[in-house]
């Protein structure tokens, strides 16, 4: 994945970065074993080994394919979602926070809208995903890594995924989304590396 992308051999592998991964849950899966991953219980949100949906187990796969010497907090998604992305950086102080997901739309929540500036202004990175297939906010926010995806083919070719989103966005004016991608597959269900989820999940039954 990291040669797919073009990452530098040289590159850093994230020692000494702490990420926060603010998803559905986070399964203890084998695959993870050797990874520094501690697995948060935010305040309002289920226990942190529970992935019902199986997509925050699979997600997290993603920054420590990339970055595979983080320390990795893994924190449930709450409601509303600012709770954990307080947690994340003015608790766990966590210097990255990557989210994938959001509202469609473009529509802004107000207490994670601040949230996230606050967090940015005081020296936090964070990434949302652009969408899939859809305007996705807060994934157009100007504050925000927004991260879109492209499909490698089977000669090692990249080209933009018809299943990710690009767009300009429509609530903040000259915001070009995305503004960087990872891999991803194409429609329907942009299928493509096999990721490691809680099993009997919604995704593992679905997928």
């Amino acid at each position: 994945i990291r040669r797919l992308l073009q990452v530098p051999q040289q590159a850093p592998s994230g020692t000494g970065i702490s990420v926060a991964v603010i998803d559905t849950g986070f399964y203890p899966h084998p695959y993870y074993q050797g990874f520094s991953i501690t697995r948060v219980a935010a305040p309002g949100s289920p226990a942190p080994e529970k992935d019902t949906s199986g997509h925050g187990t699979a997600i997290t796969m993603n920054v420590l394919t990339i970055a595979p010497a983080v320390d990795l907090f893994g924190i449930p998604q709450t409601d509303p979602p600012e709770v954990s992305l307080e947690v994340a950086f003015y608790e766990r102080h966590a210097k990255v926070i990557t989210c994938s997901w959001g509202w469609n739309y473009e529509q802004a929540h107000s207490g994670v809208e601040l949230m996230i500036r606050d967090i940015v202004q005081d020296g936090g990175i964070v990434l949302f995903a652009s969408g899939n297939g859809h305007y996705a906010w807060p994934g157009s926010m100007p504050e925000v890594i927004s991260v879109g995806g492209v499909y490698a083919n089977e000669q090692d070719q990249l080209q933009a995924s018809n299943y990710a989103s690009g767009y300009m966005s429509s609530r903040y004016p000259t915001r070009r989304v995305p503004d960087f991608c990872g891999l991803c597959g194409q429609i329907p269900k942009a299928m493509y590396i096999p990721m490691p989820t809680q099993p009997k999940s919604e995704m593992d039954r679905s997928l």
